[in-house]
């Protein structure tokens, strides 16, 4: 019997640590001391330290400095709330350091749990350090597209507006609020109605259209001269779902033109 409850905790062992080697995330866990005990595969591909030099090192090594006597505490008051398990960096980004020194973002939730009378501490932890470079570049785009002098609207294939920026509030007369969400026609002449069609033709075949020159109409049914660059969007698949358009006004060069005319003329 004993020989056979051996046998059964080498396989559950076993299978434990397969399941934690073939996680996505890092695991590592820690005892009383926060020297590590466990240290899976995703955790030497994320903090670039083999596990055989992880185990028995405090888990301060993949802390930066600054941050070190903080998380310690952190730790240490968590064991004694007595709370199973806690989400860390909810609402802020924290901070782990690979073996190299560099420091990079990431999400971590702790759990606590007794064994053999002492209190085991484990933390599963997620790289977020490509989602958070996309953040940043959203927000880098987002910031450009609001401080562009061109406007600049988005729309899907049935030709209804998803986006409007500060310049296209200014050039059309439209707001924001007002203009999301209505068919992107009502910004056109009804004689040029037809130049859509063919425009979102263009768009589902996946073409660029490049200072394409046309009228629209502002709020108050004043006409404009518009230049416009057309670009299908693509979902994550590849997909085409809308388009981006960026209008540039030409109003005064159109006006010379007809003027270098008419004196030709």
């Amino acid at each position: 019997e004993r020989i056979k409850v051996e046998e059964d905790s080498v396989r559950n062992e076993a299978r434990l640590r397969g399941i934690l080697d073939s996680a996505m995330d890092a695991v590592i866990t820690v005892d009383e001391a926060q020297r590590v005990v466990l240290f899976n595969a995703a955790a030497e591909a994320v903090f670039g330290c083999p596990r055989d030099q992880a185990l028995g090192a405090p888990l301060s090594w993949f802390i930066p400095d600054r941050f070190r006597a903080g998380h310690a505490d952190h730790v240490r008051r968590f064991g004694e709330m007595g709370a199973g398990s806690r989400r860390m960096g909810a609402q802020r980004i924290v901070t782990g350091l690979r073996a190299n020194g560099e420091e990079f973002p990431i999400e971590v939730s702790i759990s606590q749990t007794t064994a053999e009378g002492k209190k085991i501490f484990t933390a599963i932890v997620r790289d977020v350090t490509e989602r958070r470079r996309n953040e940043l570049d959203r927000a880098r785009l987002a910031s450009l597209v609001e401080s562009s002098n061109d406007a600049i609207i988005s729309k899907t294939l049935d030709g209804m507006i998803t986006s409007w920026n500060h310049a296209a509030e200014s050039m059309f007369g439209y707001q924001a609020q007002e203009i999301i969400g209505q068919p992107v026609t009502v910004l056109i002449p009804p004689e040029r109605r037809d130049e859509e069609k063919e425009i979102l033709v263009r768009l589902r075949r996946g073409e660029h259209i490049r200072h394409y020159e046309t009228v629209r109409l502002c709020k108050d049914g004043t006409p404009v001269d518009l230049s416009l660059t057309i670009s299908p969007i693509r979902n994550a698949a590849g997909k085409i779902v809308g388009a981006s358009k960026i209008a540039r006004d030409i109003t005064e060069h159109k006006k010379i033109e007809r003027q270098l005319r008419f004196q030709e003329s």
